[in-house]
C-alpha cells in the first residue's frame, strides 16, 4: 500500500481523534471537497511577462494550476503559496484545481490578459553620406524600443538589418534610384511601430586614377585630342595574347595628321611618382618600330612635363611597353597622361590601341619561381622564329592552376619549327643546389613536346636542354625536367620555352606558369600548417591580388617574440585595393578535428588595423570561413589569435588567405606575418 503525506496526516488525525476518546465519546469526521476556490492575480509592470497567481479555497490542501499557454504539466503548490509562470503577450485562461485532504477536488478558470508596453515617439535619422553619396547611416530612437528591424528596399525577399537601440546601421546601394527605407521598432509588445521614407540614391562619380584600364562604366573617359587625332573608348578587337580584356583605348591618326597628333587624359589628382616611377601601357599598332612617346604634365603649366619613348617590337598584336619615369622631378605635380602613336610621323589613317596604364615601383629582374603575379617585375619575353609571349589573366584557373596570371605563348600559322621565347634572369641558376626544373603548362592538344632549354645569356652555346612530352589536353598539368647531366660549372641565366617543338607553327594559344626549381623525393609536397617560412625545399607560391604582393624573405626584425631568419612578406601598394591580399593554397585540407584556434605572428608599421584571416575551399570559393583581429602593436612583432571554432569542420580548406589593412586602401606599407599555426 503507497502513502502520500495527504495520507499520513488524514491517519494522524484518525489516531488523534480516537486516543483523544474513551469508550464512550466517539465524533463523526466528514472530510470533503474544498469549497469557495478563487484565484487573483499580479502581473509585473517590467515587459517580463510574470504572472504571479494566488489560489484560495476553504478547505484546500494544495493546488494544481494550469497556465493556458501550451504547458502540459500543472505548478502544484501548498496552501497560502502562489504560484509563478513567464508568458509572451496575449490573453490566456487559467486553470485552477485544488485539492482537500481526501483527495476530493474542485476547480474554476479565469483569463489573464497580458500586455507589453508597445513603442513610441519612433524617430529616424537618415545621413547621407557627402562623399559615398550611395551610403546611408540609418540612425533610429525611441521610447521602450529594444530592438530596430531596418528595410533598405533594394532586395527581393530582404531581411533586415537589427540595430540595438543607441547603434546605427550603414548600407551602401549598388545603383543610382529611389528606394523605399522602412524601419520596424520592436519591443515585447506585439504592437510595433513603422517608419517609412522615400531615398533618392545618387552613385558618385567614380574618379579617373591609375591604373587605367577603361572597364569601369562609371568612369568618365574624356579625351582631349589635337594635332588631327581622335582618342575614344572601344571594345577590344583583338582580345588574345597579352591582352585578353573588354575594352580598350583606341586612337586614330587621320591622313595628314601632325607629327606630334595625340590624345590625352587629365586625372583629377596628381600622380603619386613617389610610389613607383615606372609606367607600362599594353599597346596595338599596325607597324613595329612605331615609336609610342608617353608624357604627363603639369595640369596648370604645361611647361612642367615629362616625357618618354618607348618602340613597337611586334605588329598586330598587343605587347607591353615599359616607361622608365625615375628621371622626373617629384617636387612637381602632374596630372595630364598624353600618348602619341607612331610619334615623328605623319598621319596615315592608321588605327593605334591602348589599354592599362600601370604606374609600378622599380621593376626587378626574371628570378625563379616565375608566377607571372608581381606586378614589378620586367616581364620582357624575347620571341623568335614567329611565336610571341606576354603575361596574361590565367584563362583556365582550376586543378592545379588556380592563380591570377599566366605566360602564354602564340605559336602563329607557319611559325618556325623550333619557334619559341626566352626570358633572361637576373641571377643564374643554381643547379648544383638542385638540377630539376618544373613547369606548368596548358596545351589545347596532348602528345605535344614542351622542350626547356638554358643559356648562357653572354654565350648561347653554352646550354642545355631537356625534351618532356604533355599528356593532357585542355588542363594544367605540371611538368618536370630532368637537368641532372648539365655541366655545372657553366653558368646560366636565361630560361627559354618551346610549344610542340619540332611542327610547324598552326596559331595554336598555349599557356605556362611556375617556372621553378622542383624537389625530388616528395618533398614539393608537404606545404602544410605550421607554415614557419624557413624550409629551402618548400615552394612558397603565393597567389597576390588586389594589388598587393607577397614573398619570403629574411626577418627585418629579429627581436621579441619572433627571432626566426625567415618570415612572408606582403606589401599593399599605394592605391592597392581595400580587399587585396595574397595566399598560400596547402595540397591537403587543414585538420581541424582536434584544433580550432590558429596563431600568426605579425609585424606592422601600424597599430590598430584589421588583419583578416580567411580558409577557402581549393576548387569552390563559396565556401570558406573568415575572422577579423584588430592588431595592438606598430614596428614590433605580435601574436594575433583567430578563433575558427564557428568553421563548418564538414567541409575541406586548403587556401590560406591574409589581408592586411582589410577595408582600407594601400599606402605603400609593408607587413610581415610568421609561424601560421593550429592551436
Amino acid at each position: 500500500m503507497k502513502f502520500n503525506k495527504y495520507s499520513s496526516i488524514i491517519l494522524a488525525l484518525v489516531l488523534l481523534v480516537f486516543g483523544a476518546c474513551n469508550e464512550k465519546e466517539f465524533y463523526e469526521i466528514a472530510i470533503g471537497p474544498p469549497s469557495d476556490l478563487q484565484l487573483s492575480f499580479a502581473i509585473a509592470n517590467d515587459d517580463s511577462g510574470l504572472l504571479t497567481v494566488y489560489p484560495e479555497a476553504t478547505g484546500a490542501a494544495y493546488f494544481d494550476i494550469y497556465y493556458g499557454d501550451g504547458t502540459t504539466e500543472p505548478d502544484r503548490v501548498e496552501t497560502g503559496q502562489p504560484g509563478t509562470h513567464l508568458y509572451t503577450e496575449g490573453t490566456y485562461t487559467v486553470r485552477a484545481v485544488a485539492y482537500s485532504l481526501s483527495g476530493e477536488s474542485i476547480e474554476t478558470t479565469q483569463d489573464v490578459n497580458i500586455q507589453f508596453t508597445p513603442p513610441v515617439n519612433l524617430n529616424v535619422d537618415v545621413a547621407l553620406d557627402p562623399v559615398n553619396t550611395n551610403t546611408v547611416t540609418v540612425t533610429p530612437t525611441a521610447d521602450n524600443a529594444t530592438l530596430f528591424e531596418v528595410y533598405f528596399g533594394d532586395v527581393a525577399d530582404e531581411e533586415p538589418t537589427s540595430v540595438m537601440p543607441g547603434a546605427s546601421a550603414v548600407h551602401t546601394y549598388a545603383e543610382s534610384g529611389t528606394y523605399t527605407l522602412r524601419v520596424v521598432a520592436r519591443s515585447a509588445s506585439q504592437t510595433s511601430l513603422e517608419y517609412t521614407e522615400e531615398l533618392e540614391i545618387v552613385k558618385p562619380a567614380v574618379q579617373l586614377a591609375l591604373p587605367i584600364d577603361f572597364e569601369n562604366p562609371d568612369v568618365s573617359y574624356v579625351f582631349v585630342n589635337f594635332g588631327g587625332a581622335t582618342a575614344t573608348v572601344v571594345d577590344n578587337p583583338d582580345a588574345s595574347g597579352e591582352n585578353t580584356s573588354s575594352r580598350v583605348g583606341q586612337l586614330v591618326k587621320d591622313a595628314g595628321a601632325e607629327i606630334w597628333a595625340g590624345s590625352l587624359l587629365q586625372l583629377p589628382n596628381p600622380i603619386d611618382f613617389a610610389s613607383g616611377d615606372q609606367f607600362t601601357v599594353k599597346v596595338w599598332s599596325p607597324k613595329s618600330g612605331a615609336v609610342v612617346k608617353l608624357k604627363v604634365e603639369n595640369d596648370q603649366d604645361p611647361n612642367i612635363a615629362y616625357e618618354v619613348d618607348g618602340v613597337t617590337q611586334t605588329s598586330n598584336q598587343w605587347e607591353t611597353i615599359s616607361f622608365d619615369f625615375s628621371g622626373i622631378d617629384k617636387s612637381q605635380s602632374y596630372h595630364k597622361v598624353v600618348i602619341f602613336m607612331d610619334f615623328g610621323n605623319e598621319g596615315d589613317g592608321s588605327t593605334y590601341y591602348f589599354d592599362e596604364f600601370v604606374l609600378i615601383g622599380e621593376t626587378t629582374a626574371f628570378a625563379l619561381p616565375i608566377d607571372f603575379e608581381a606586378e614589378n617585375v620586367d616581364y620582357t619575353f624575347v620571341d623568335f622564329g614567329n611565336a610571341y609571349a606576354g603575361r596574361v589573366d590565367n584563362p583556365d584557373p582550376s586543378g592545379i592552376n588556380t592563380s591570377a596570371k599566366v605566360g602564354s605563348m602564340n605559336k602563329t600559322a607557319g611559325a618556325e619549327i623550333w619557334a619559341g621565347s626566352f626570358m633572361e634572369l637576373g641571377a643564374p641558376i643554381d643547379f648544383a643546389a638542385n638540377d630539376q626544373l618544373a613547369l606548368k603548362v596548358w596545351s589545347p592538344k596532348s602528345g605535344i613536346v614542351v622542350k626547356m632549354k638554358v643559356e648562357n645569356s653572354a654565350d648561347p652555346n653554352i646550354n642545355f636542354e631537356v625534351d618532356v612530352t604533355n599528356t593532357q589536353a585542355n588542363a594544367w598539368e605540371e611538368l618536370v625536367y630532368d637537368f641532372s647531366a648539365i655541366d655545372k660549372n657553366q653558368s646560366y641565366d636565361r630560361v627559354v620555352v618551346f610549344f610542340d617543338f619540332g611542327n610547324t607553327g598552326d596559331g595554336t594559344e598555349y599557356y605556362f606558369d611556375d617556372i621553378r626549381q622542383y624537389v625530388t623525393g616528395g618533398g614539393n609536397d608537404v606545404l602544410e600548417l605550421p607554415l614557419t617560412f624557413e624550409s629551402t625545399a618548400l615552394d612558397y607560391s603565393f597567389v597576390a591580388f588586389g594589388n598587393v604582393s607577397a614573398e619570403v624573405q629574411d626577418n627585418p626584425d629579429q627581436s621579441g617574440i619572433n627571432t626566426s631568419a625567415r618570415v612572408a612578406k606582403l606589401t599593399k601598394a599605394n592605391g592597392a585595393e581595400v580587399w587585396g591580399g595574397a595566399f598560400l593554397e596547402l595540397p591537403e585540407p587543414i585538420d581541424f578535428s582536434t584544433m580550432d584556434q590558429i596563431e600568426i605572428k605579425t609585424w606592422s608599421p601600424k597599430s590598430g588595423i584589421n588583419v583578416l584571416l580567411k580558409l577557402e575551399n581549393a576548387t569552390n570559393g563559396d565556401i570558406f570561413h573568415e575572422v577579423q583581429v584588430t592588431n595592438s602593436v606598430a614596428d614590433a612583432w605580435e601574436t594575433l589569435t583567430f578563433d575558427m571554432s564557428a568553421i563548418d569542420k564538414s567541409q575541406a580548406y586548403h587556401k590560406v588567405v591574409i589581408f592586411f589593412d582589410f577595408g582600407v586602401n594601400g599606402d605603400g606599407s609593408e607587413y610581415y606575418y610568421d609561424d601560421v599555426q593550429l592551436k
